[in-house]
């Protein structure tokens, strides 16, 4: 293809919404899939919550979709939003990914484009249950079959070969490691103790326990450390970087490295389901049948019910231990 003919290539826009690190990262498996099924075309990532979480996600597919925008939503008064569409180029293809009808409907009716699919495909009445299949539905409804999104997960983020080689020394290909997502989000992390128990657990099986955070644990990550020395926990930043730094690519490269996942309703798990982990899912007060993460295995272990209620605490570190040995097939 001639740089004339690439650049005559219409863009294709995706359409988000939702805010927050697993919203931004269940977006990314259909944008390898756009990008394989359409080579050549630009892609535009354009978002109704350019929250600073959204924008660290697009980081990390900016070589692929290089043009992020930030879009008004459709709350009270539309004139707004279809200015903004108006503005737009024409789309060779618009694959629509966000929930409220309303803004589906007004990117349908005014944006420019030879295709639109919305996760509400054509022909069907209803979406799919599963939140992140609702996204990949998008790009089978224009495919008009069924497609394997572990495929396009295959080389997921293109990662730089300096984070590639420090995941790769502190995570060696010969231990196993069981990466566990840390989250203080209201009523859907684990409790520090049981991640400690859980950790010891896993230590007396040979197994490496690694904990993963974001910048809102850090007290919980200090608790964790004091009580297992033993656990090692993913890099925030390079060697010299400021505290204040928090490099999302090195997260991303530690999850490759996993053997298994152990997460609760969090971004961190959607990650390292993206990444080819097989996953264990904790749920408490969360639907695993709308939330859980795109995984290529997933075992789902959910809180007991009690007086009307699923609590983390609940869980026991005993439970979560037999389904990581389920999944290591023994």
């Amino acid at each position: 293809m001639t740089s004339n003919s690439a650049a005559a290539l219409k863009p294709i826009a995706v359409l988000s919404d939702r805010a927050g690190l697993g919203d931004a990262l269940m977006v990314c498996p259909l944008i390898w899939a756009v990008a394989e099924r359409y080579p050549g075309h630009p892609i535009w990532w354009i978002s109704s919550c350019p929250d600073k979480l959204t924008r660290t996600v697009y980081e990390l597919v900016a070589d692929i979709a290089p043009t992020f925008v930030h879009f008004p939503r459709a709350r009270y008064w539309p004139v707004p939003v279809i200015s903004a569409l108006l503005k737009l180029p024409r789309f060779h293809r618009v694959f629509d990914v966000r929930s409220r009808v309303g803004d589906v409907l007004l990117a349908r009716a005014f944006l420019k484009s030879k295709g639109f699919q919305s996760s509400i495909p054509i022909g069907k009445l209803h979406r799919p249950a599963l939140i992140v299949d609702r996204s990949w539905s998008t790009i089978e409804a224009d495919a008009g079959r069924k497609l394997d999104w572990t495929l396009s997960a295959r080389d997921g983020f293109h990662l730089s070969p300096k984070a590639e080689a420090l995941a790769a020394e502190l995570f060696p290909a010969d231990r196993r490691h069981v990466g566990i997502a840390v989250t203080t989000k209201g009523g859907k992390g684990w409790p520090v103790p049981r991640n400690i128990a859980f950790a010891r657990l896993l230590l007396a099986e040979g197994l490496t326990p690694v904990f993963f955070s974001g910048p809102s644990e850090r007290e919980e990550i200090a608790a964790i450390r004091a009580a297992v020395p033993e656990a090692m926990f993913t890099p925030a930043r390079y060697d010299g970087e400021p505290d204040s730094v928090y490099r999302l690519e090195l997260t991303a490269a530690s999850a490759r490295r996993m053997t298994v996942g152990v997460a609760p309703d969090t971004g961190l798990g959607h990650l390292m389901g993206i990444s080819l982990v097989p996953m264990v899912s904790l749920f408490g007060p969360g639907e695993p049948e709308r939330w859980a993460p795109q995984a290529v295995r997933n075992i789902i272990v959910q809180a007991p019910e009690i007086d009307g209620k699923r609590r983390m605490d609940t869980i026991e570190p005993e439970t979560v231990l037999k389904a990581v040995h389920d999944m290591l097939g023994g």
